[in-house]
């Protein structure tokens, strides 16, 4: 019997990879409280269902990228929202400060509630979320660098990066 300490998604990958047969009950393959196990008939195939292969890893990087991009920054005290709808909001103010369009100053709604902010302000936000979404994403570029050089190889050395 081999056991591996695997989060859900990683036991979940790992039994995709597995033969028809190794994932039908009768296998004798359990996944409980964090811990995958198989019988040793199977344990060759779950070897080599490694869950720290690269695919593994890249979806592991592109899955905390999106969680740091959409998961909101900091405008000095207040929490600008960066889920895809409020970028999309954000590029929709930069587009009307540069037309004309919009009053100074107007109100926007950050995590902790409306404020009035002058179209000064607003582009700081808007500069700020788009260095934070940026960021995000040149975090997962080192990620995924480092998960082909061979210097990140496990989900854990992922999550640190970021």
């Amino acid at each position: 019997m081999i056991e591996l300490t695997l989060s859900p998604a990683e036991a979940a990958a790992v039994m995709a990879q597995l033969p028809d047969a190794a994932r039908r009950p009768e296998s004798g393959i359990t996944y409980v409280d964090g811990v995958l196990r198989v019988p040793a008939e199977w344990a060759d195939a779950a070897q080599a269902a490694d869950p720290a292969s690269s695919s593994l890893l890249y979806a592991a990087a592109a899955d905390r990228r999106y969680a740091v991009e959409t998961g909101g920054c900091a405008w000095g005290e207040l929490t600008v929202q960066t889920d895809r709808d409020s970028q999309a909001k954000l590029v929709a103010e930069f587009v009307a400060i540069g037309a004309g369009l919009r009053a100074d100053p107007s109100p926007w709604k950050f995590a902790e509630g409306f404020y009035a902010l002058s179209n000064a302000e607003m582009t700081s936000v808007i500069t700020t979320a788009r260095a934070h979404v940026a960021e995000a994403f040149a975090t997962e570029a080192a990620v995924r660098a480092a998960i082909a050089d061979g210097t990140i190889t496990t989900a854990s050395d992922v999550d640190a990066a970021f």
